[in-house]
């Protein structure tokens, strides 16, 4: 026998698999693309984290965030000032301008003036008695300018240098620290402590870490 010849038959065959393979994924694939790029022009990224987004632009193109950083009732050694600064990248990334405002003294908490910057740290002194007058005051204050990021950090350098060579220090830091729960926790204000450990004071500001109302409220 002769047979048959296979050419109609290999051209039936790709025909069948074109109509009913190929051909339906094709068009669940144009379904599919349609329904992303519609969901896509459904999202407003800048709605969505238009902080985070503009970070990223001005980082992009060549811009420094910064970082400032705001003493209160402390003056800031060039250690101190060091250590703070790398506990700023740590928090925010390497590449940061760092900047250190004066420091705010005692009585001029009403007066305080943050300027704006992407983060700021509000660095108080464990060592010193906090108050709803003083202290209390100054982080609200913090709270209602904040413009970026911000952080409140107990310094705990100063306070364990004080009485780290005496007995019961652990008693003494935990009744500080109490203290400054109470403080800050009727000012409705968080804060991470910073007592030579960075890794537990990173842990912290995590959880403490504030954004602005317009940001926090969305």
């Amino acid at each position: 026998d002769e047979g048959v010849p296979a050419a109609s038959w290999i051209h039936l065959f790709a025909i069948t698999v074109g109509l009913f393979v190929v051909l339906p994924r094709l068009l669940l694939a144009l379904v599919a693309r349609r329904q992303a790029a519609g969901l896509e022009a459904a999202i407003d990224p800048q709605s969505v984290a238009g902080d985070y987004i503009a970070k990223l632009l001005k980082t992009r193109e060549g811009g420094n965030l910064m970082a400032r950083i705001i003493p209160h009732r402390m003056e800031l050694g060039s250690k101190e000032r060091d250590r703070l600064r790398a506990f700023a990248h740590q928090l925010w990334g390497g590449q940061l301008w760092v900047e250190f405002a004066d420091p705010i003294a005692y009585g001029d908490e009403d007066e305080a003036c943050f300027e704006k910057a992407d983060y700021q740290m509000l660095v108080l002194n464990l060592s010193a008695t906090p108050e709803d007058e003083s202290q209390g005051r100054l982080v609200r204050r913090f709270r209602a300018q904040l413009a970026g990021d911000g952080l409140v950090l107990l310094e705990g350098a100063p306070f364990r240098e004080r009485f780290g060579g005496l007995g019961e220090f652990d008693r003494r830091l935990g009744e500080r620290v109490e203290a400054w729960q109470a403080v800050l926790g009727r000012a409705g204000v968080a804060f991470a402590l910073y007592d030579g450990d960075a890794d537990a004071a990173r842990s912290a500001a995590g959880e403490a870490m504030m954004k602005p109302r317009s940001t926090a409220d969305k």
